[in-house]
């Protein structure tokens, strides 16, 4: 696969801890795709410390054919607060091509959006990719009971989304790798143009300590995805065997 991953501005990168999890997209019996999910922590030239995440996800085969797409999202992390300082959104489907920067300002309350300008947000705001790295490493304890509902504010395609996400408790899984005890969540989606009922998509995380994504399917109104673990490397903790 080729790998295109952007640099800081402000120079060269050192990197360690680099957990790397590799997913197949099927649509219906047709493979669609292949996703990357990459999170290492970096240190700038200038000795600024980050946890960088990577997520590219691209077409495949039939689906290649008739309407490429090569998207990369990238967040880089302050590890104490688990807050973003600069994510990167860039988009290429199709003959559509879409790239934008923001910068989180939050000694002055304020994003900068390299596409529509500044904004004025709250400090504890997130993107989409931060997000749901704070919740594996933060949200997700033995505290939460079946029904609980996570709302995470964040600020995404330059508009603020309460990203809200619905515990249900644990389930088996069972994908190519075997069978993995997990937590089950499901993301209240907007219903309309994609979706028919705010529960059309469902994430799996394994239950242990690296709470990896294993397994996700959403469902949309032209047929159901399922986006499935088939390659882990450089997990933080030992991944349980399949069970």
């Amino acid at each position: 696969m080729f790998i295109f991953l952007l640099k800081m501005s402000t120079g060269q990168e050192i990197s360690k801890n680099n957990e790397q999890l590799i997913y197949s997209l099927h649509f219906g019996i047709f493979k669609a795709g292949i996703a990357k999910l990459e999170t290492k922590d970096t240190i700038t030239s200038k000795g600024e410390q980050y946890t960088h995440i990577f997520a590219l996800g691209r077409s495949t085969g039939f689906v290649n054919a008739l309407y490429r797409v090569y998207d990369i999202y990238e967040s880089f992390i302050e590890p104490e607060t688990m807050l973003p300082a600069r994510s990167i959104r860039n988009i290429r489907e199709g003959n559509y091509r879409y790239y934008n920067e923001v910068f989180f300002q939050r000694d002055s309350h304020r994003i900068y959006s390299q596409r529509s300008g500044y904004w004025d947000a709250p400090h504890e705001i997130h993107d989409i990719l931060s997000a749901f790295h704070y919740l594996r490493k933060e949200l997700i304890s033995p505290g939460l009971r079946y029904g609980d509902t996570i709302t995470i504010e964040t600020f995404f395609s330059d508009e603020f989304y309460p990203l809200r996400i619905r515990y249900m408790g644990t389930d088996k899984v069972e994908i190519g790798l075997g069978k993995f005890r997990c937590y089950k969540f499901v993301p209240i989606v907007e219903v309309g143009r994609l979706f028919r009922d705010e529960d059309d998509m469902r994430i799996w995380i394994s239950k242990d300590d690296n709470k990896i994504p294993i397994l996700i399917e959403f469902d949309i109104k032209v047929g159901s995805f399922v986006c499935e673990l088939i390659e882990f490397k450089n997990n933080q903790f030992h991944l349980r065997k399949p069970q």
